[in-house]
């Protein structure tokens, strides 16, 4: 089967001010937020668009949506940093925090409308979490040092891990790699392994939990599979070298535990058991016109449909 695309810049009613950042489906309605500050906001499954051009003139650099309709994103601009909505993406609106330097986290997770997570890929362990829908930031004290934070991923309100790198500086190359886990909601984590970097041999684009034992990791243009919990991982995909993901890129989306899609530079591949193996979908970014093969977002809706940014 295809993979249904939807190509944000040939729509005549929004036009793009830059790169889509990440967005939400809610049954027929969708809202995406760009890094120049708008929100596009569809109904109909794409068939009736607005955009909300409240933040244009500012810049956005994360987002992150939990469950009950509610959706952040943060703003190096803005002095408060933040943005919120709490109806689905159709409004935002600021939120005060107080985080004085918004532009030193890289990204945010919230795995519910309470707490969430700020982190940073250029301060020894930046990694703070809030309890209050992100009024009050508390950085967290971790039990050894970490630099270069990937990527927080909550598998549900307890279980979650993130990803680090302990080289010294944030462009020396990644000498060494951590997976981090909490089984409080974030209250505390404990580094679970070291990886050695001849085993991911780059960069690494993006890791995403099944549950506590199946992970899966995209390193460059390899696909990688954990079913320990993340201290060993076996080679399920080599993708053609001229497909490789760069380093801190967000290509994996999955419907549920069994479903799930990879979006590479100019092909999306695609799994229907719990990332074991992989298929190319029929889905190509060079049939597509206006596509300039920057892809920062994905969402996977379901079995045979996934949104790309």
């Amino acid at each position: 089967p295809q993979i249904s695309g939807v190509v944000f810049s040939k729509n005549p009613t929004t036009g793009l001010d830059g790169s889509i950042i990440g967005g939400k489906c809610y049954s027929d309605t969708c809202c995406f937020i760009e890094n120049g500050g708008r929100t596009i906001y569809t109904t109909g499954f794409f068939s009736s668009w607005s955009v909300d051009t409240t933040f244009s003139n500012e810049r956005f650099g994360a987002t992150s949506f939990p469950e009950g309709g509610y959706g952040f994103a943060t703003s190096s601009t803005l002095d408060n940093g933040f943005t919120f909505t709490n109806n689905k993406g159709l409004s935002w609106n600021t939120l005060p925090t107080n985080i004085s330097q918004i532009s030193d986290f890289f990204g945010v997770e919230f795995i519910n409308t309470d707490t969430g997570f700020l982190y940073s890929r250029y301060q020894l362990g930046g990694i703070s979490r809030t309890v209050d829908g992100g009024g009050t930031w508390s950085p967290l004290t971790l039990t050894t040092q970490c630099r270069s934070i990937f990527r927080v991923h909550f598998v549900n309100d307890s279980l979650g891990f993130f990803l680090s790198s302990t080289n010294p500086t944030p462009d020396a190359g990644l000498t060494e790699l951590q997976i981090y886990k909490s089984v409080n909601s974030g209250l505390s984590w404990t580094n679970l392994t070291i990886l050695n970097a001849t085993i991911l041999p780059s960069g690494i684009a993006d890791f995403y939990y099944l549950n506590s034992s199946v992970c899966i990791l995209v390193v460059n243009n390899i696909i990688l599979r954990s079913v320990d919990g993340g201290f060993s991982y076996d080679t399920v995909k080599v993708i053609p070298p001229s497909e490789s993901i760069s380093l801190g890129a967000s290509p994996i989306s999955f419907v549920n535990s069994q479903i799930g899609y990879i979006a590479f530079p100019s092909s999306v591949y695609k799994t229907i058991d719990g990332g074991a193996s992989w298929q190319k979908t029929a889905f190509s970014f060079e049939t597509q016109d206006n596509i300039d093969n920057s892809i920062n977002f994905i969402h996977a809706l379901s079995l045979d449909t996934v949104i790309l940014g």
